[in-house]
């Protein structure tokens, strides 16, 4: 094992937002860290540097986490290595056998003391744990927190248990609300096409990335989708997810309407009156063809200028209308002379 402070951690794990938060733990106790998305990159990391510990998540699209391991095993007594640490993510409640043949394993979503108690197991010294708003931070900092517990379908004071620290947290958000709107688009389109192992997997996704954000009851919710999925109950995933649908635009619409969270400023200064409504006579010609997507695509550019008060709620109103795919509120929204 080499130095306590200067240990090399692998973490692998499909979900962005939930290797992000592994990702940033470690390098807040002073460890340094590479990253792979899912079992090949993983295993060529493995094969180019030496690790003194490996977090595996269980589930990833092709190669899974056991596999991997596997494969990592058999890489090293084929090369005369020594055995590095492998810890397994899983979102299984109960332990598995599959889960028991390792000799590491922690639950997702992970938190800050099961990481201590196994590091500590494997003799890599970590700080304590103190989870708090710092004292250092900055009057800037405090007001995105306070706007950030403004949002109402947001647990602020757990989000930043969960994260970490702040400045975590502010990643975190970021992310989660940059990645929200391809990550529905996709679950609406396993739910067209009543896919149960993509609703399976976008479901487990969610789940994660909603606890992390501070959100438990859309994090609770996706549990049950998950586990509708599961069992291919397909009346039960009809009835349940379009309420579900749209209580993530409820939270996607939050989220970006919130500075601190999508950092996004203007890029362009003010749009005329005439501009804007050519713009939305662009949108409702998309919208009648059904192209909700790139219509989205239109409100996002628009978002780039400087708009006055009714530019933004019209904008804001419209794309949670398309996001939803609400085609008669969509209608209702544009006004006539467009």
């Amino acid at each position: 094992m080499s130095g306590k402070k200067q240990a090399t951690i692998l973490v692998v794990d499909d979900n962005e937002i939930s290797r992000l938060v592994t990702t940033e733990i470690l390098l807040v106790y002073g460890f340094a860290v590479d990253e792979a998305e899912n079992g090949e990159k993983a295993l060529s990391l493995f094969k180019e540097n030496a690790y003194d510990l490996v977090f595996m998540d269980q589930e990833m699209p092709g190669m899974n986490g056991v596999e991997c391991f596997e494969r990592m095993k058999a890489y090293e007594k084929e090369n005369n290595l020594a055995h590095t640490p492998v810890a397994l993510l899983t979102a299984n409640e109960t332990p598995t056998t599959e889960i028991l043949s390792f000799r590491y394993y922690l639950q997702k979503p992970l938190e800050h003391k099961h990481i201590q108690e196994l590091m500590r197991d494997i003799c890599l010294e970590i700080p304590d744990d103190h989870v708090s708003l710092p004292s250092t931070a900055t009057d800037e900092e405090r007001d995105w927190f306070q706007n950030f517990k403004s949002l109402s379908m947001i647990d602020a004071n757990a989000a930043l248990t969960h994260s970490g620290s702040l400045n975590m947290l502010k990643r975190l958000a970021d992310c989660f609300s940059t990645d929200l709107d391809s990550e529905i688009a996709d679950f609406k389109e396993k739910f067209e096409h009543m896919d149960f192992d993509g609703l399976r997997i976008r479901a487990h996704t969610l789940k994660h990335s909603t606890y992390l954000i501070g959100a438990p009851e859309l994090s609770a919710r996706s549990r049950e989708a998950e586990e509708f999925a599961k069992t291919e109950n397909e009346e039960a995933l009809r009835s349940f997810l379009p309420t579900l649908f749209d209580d993530f635009a409820r939270l996607r619409n939050e989220l970006f309407s919130f500075e601190g969270a999508n950092k996004h400023t203007p890029t362009q200064g003010s749009i005329s009156d005439e501009r804007f409504k050519s713009a939305l006579r662009d949108i409702k010609e998309l919208v009648l063809a059904y192209d909700y997507e790139d219509g989205q695509l239109i409100c996002d550019m628009l978002r780039d200028y400087d708009l006055n008060k009714e530019q933004n709620i019209c904008i804001d109103q419209l794309y949670e209308a398309l996001f939803k795919a609400d085609h008669e509120k969509i209608l209702q929204l544009l006004p006539e002379e467009t």
